[in-house]
């Protein structure tokens, strides 16, 4: 959970099998706090689970925050409107790790 009354249970159903990565932090503090800000700057994810899963890339630890549950052509969309406010963002199928992240990580919070 990411803090008093959020909690993985309240959280939307996923209706689609894609992801967007909205940021990596260097911290897990870091990523929780990003959250408040993506969904303040970006209120079509408030319809989505946001995720932060551990990474390792060349020996460093990272944390990424990813939003669940969109189809393609949304995950595309939505990852469009990030990069033209001068966000960074990819969209990804579930399934699909990225480098650093084994299929089997475990997810380290939801909201």
């Amino acid at each position: 959970p990411l803090g008093p009354g959020r909690s993985a249970a309240a959280a939307p159903a996923a209706r689609g099998n894609h992801l967007v990565q909205l940021g990596a932090f260097s911290s897990q503090a870091n990523a929780k706090r990003a959250i408040t800000v993506f969904v303040t700057r970006h209120p079509a994810l408030r319809d989505h689970n946001l995720r932060i899963t551990e990474a390792k890339v060349n020996g460093r630890t990272f944390y990424r925050v990813a939003a669940e549950g969109f189809e393609r052509g949304s995950a595309v969309s939505l990852c469009s409107s990030v990069r033209q406010r001068g966000g960074g963002c990819f969209a990804y199928a579930e399934g699909r790790p990225q480098p650093g992240r084994p299929a089997t990580a475990p997810l380290l919070a939801q909201r």
